[in-house]
């Protein structure tokens, strides 16, 4: 497969520092080389930030314009070369299970490693590198090592950032996430069920006509931060005190629902829910596991929006025959780190995974055939505050 350099430019972050980028393009993927000036030589990350059906622009656009510092940490211990499946078009136009169906086998991980794979031999052929996959690019990952062979040379080592194992049901990963939001709750009560700028703009919302129930959207910013739950407890504060003060107008703005983007909900659903999809799990489980009045119920906003989404409603008994991970993956996976050195980051506070649900078999297993790194309170994305650690013991 031939591949064209498109465009070179420069990623700047809030702090000054500069990095050059250099994009490539088949006509099945985009790829893009990151480079740290000061680390022309140095080994190459291959970053598989996520799912394939996530946009790494976006992402690199939090980088540049919210100071995002995940990217800016691993750009300095390695060079990185991102890979992105190519936009279907008419993405958004999913009318039958035909079209769905092409979406969910375009998207599937097994070819996204095919492209990968394709990057790493025409990018970086005679280049000593690694893989970094992140969350649900561990999907990715393995799909890749059973297709080793096709790399021209090996990877020189393994990293693993909160990884998400194949789910054991429909809803294991949602209800770890649930559960780890609702002791989040406990720990916020006083700011949240006491705090008499919440009832102000509770009262304001109703007022308006924008219902009570808007003020759920406020559980993103309990939800996700990594932060300790005493500086999300500010945080979510100052959001408080400042929604407190807009008017009607900008009221509407924030608290609006916004269109799900139908391929996020039918991947995830995929991803997330295997069986199932998104909005009947999550209506199921704020029923099996309610929130008292006053908590926060990130849930509750999301089903708002599906249910105000008249396209998602032809999609709700659709479900794809496409594998997402390879049959005996953790085999696969031991198999390759007795040759290969792998690292496994992980929180066991992480809200998105439920490490404790994995440790008689996930954890446990690869104890034995990597080097496990736990550091609690970095949630998610623990495995990029420990990149220079590893990357240091595992230089080429």
């Amino acid at each position: 497969m031939s591949i064209e350099t498109t465009e070179r430019s420069k990623l700047n972050m809030a702090g000054g520092a500069q990095f050059d980028v250099t994009t490539f393009e088949t006509g099945h993927y985009k790829a893009t080389k990151f480079i740290n000036p000061a680390l022309p030589n140095r080994a190459w990350c291959v970053y598989l930030c996520d799912a394939p059906h996530a946009n790494f622009d976006a992402f690199i656009e939090d980088t540049e314009t919210r100071g995002i510092k995940s990217m800016e940490t691993i750009l300095q211990a390695s060079n990185v070369l991102m890979v992105q499946r190519n936009r279907l078009s008419g993405e958004t136009d999913f009318s039958d299970a035909l079209s769905i169906a092409a979406l969910v086998d375009h998207y599937n991980p097994a070819a996204m490693a095919d492209n990968c794979i394709d990057a790493v031999n025409l990018l970086l052929p005679d280049t000593d590198y690694g893989f970094l996959a992140q969350g649900s690019g561990f999907s990715v990952l393995l799909w890749i090592l059973t297709e080793i062979d096709n790399l021209k040379n090996r990877p020189k080592y393994v990293y693993l950032s909160s990884p998400i194992p194949e789910p054991d049901n429909a809803s294991a990963l949602l209800n770890h996430s649930r559960s780890r939001v609702l002791a989040r709750n406990h720990q916020l009560k006083a700011l949240l069920d006491k705090n008499p700028v919440m009832a102000l703009l509770k009262r304001k919302l109703d007022d308006q006509g924008h219902g009570e129930t808007k003020i759920h959207k406020l559980a993103k910013s309990i939800a996700h931060p990594s932060h300790p739950i005493g500086l999300i407890g500010i945080n979510v504060e100052k959001e408080i005190d400042h929604l407190a003060t807009l008017d009607a107008s900008n009221l509407s703005q924030v608290f609006r629902y916004a269109p799900p983007n139908p391929t996020h909900f039918i991947m995830d659903s995929h991803y997330l829910t295997p069986g199932s999809n998104l909005a009947k799990v999550k209506n199921e489980l704020i029923t099996s596991m309610p929130y008292d009045a006053w908590m926060m119920d990130e849930f509750r906003f999301d089903c708002d929006e599906y249910n105000a989404a008249n396209d998602l409603k032809n999609l709700a008994d659709y479900s794809a025959d496409t594998r997402f991970f390879p049959q005996d993956w953790l085999q696969t996976l031991t198999r390759y780190a007795t040759v290969i050195p792998t690292h496994i980051a992980f929180d066991p506070t992480d809200i998105a995974v439920p490490f404790e649900d994995y440790t008689g078999e996930f954890l446990t297993t690869m104890d034995d055939f990597a080097t496990l790194h736990e550091r609690e309170g970095y949630g998610h994305w623990v495995g990029h505050s420990l990149i220079r650690r590893v990357s240091g013991r595992i230089a080429v």
